[in-house]
């Protein structure tokens, strides 16, 4: 959607301002555009999913994720999403008991196709970080399949180039053909 800046410039138009500044690569904007949408709709869960996703995956935070994320669920206890970068993040920060307890109050049936690879991948992130990688594998396996599925080639992209970092992580010797193959992709 081609959107006029001067449209932008109008109150209450932070969604639109952090989506498109996402898109433009300024994470750092997008991210303050995010917490003033949070700001003005305290139960939005996808403020919460949008600035969560940049402070954990674009920036690192995952300290910071975690506790937005613990925020959002407060107003959203049964989302899907949420419960899933929440045990991203708790993970991304060697949390792995906490992760895998969020994880299995996840109800799968509330989950949209694309909710269910995250989860998958997550559930690989945490075998990786337990030091199982070889039960790891096929969880982020069955993610990308499953994002492949959703013919939505971001969510696939972010399946394969997470389980690309967990096998250099674990100097995997597998590490250079799942990089190359995420980076291909």
């Amino acid at each position: 959607v081609d959107i006029q800046d001067n449209h932008l410039q109008k109150p209450g138009t932070y969604e639109a301002r952090a989506r498109r500044q996402y898109h433009q690569g300024d994470l750092q904007g997008a991210l303050k555009q995010a917490r003033s949408w949070l700001k003005d709709q305290r139960f939005s869960k996808r403020a919460v999913n949008i600035a969560s996703f940049i402070d954990s995956t674009g920036l690192q935070k995952y300290d910071v994720a975690t506790e937005l994320l613990e925020d959002g669920l407060m107003t959203n206890p049964h989302d899907p999403l949420l419960k899933n970068n929440l045990a991203y993040s708790l993970a991304k920060q060697g949390r792995v008991e906490d992760a895998r307890d969020i994880l299995s109050r996840v109800n799968m049936s509330r989950a949209s196709k694309k909710t269910e690879a995250a989860i998958t991948a997550t559930k690989g992130l945490i075998k990786f970080r337990d030091s199982n990688p070889e039960e790891g594998r096929p969880y982020y396996v069955q993610a990308v399949s499953i994002a492949k599925d959703t013919g939505d080639e971001n969510v696939t992209s972010i399946a394969m180039l997470s389980h690309a970092v967990e096998e250099i992580i674990n100097n995997s010797t597998c590490s250079d053909k799942v990089a190359r193959k995420a980076l291909d992709h």
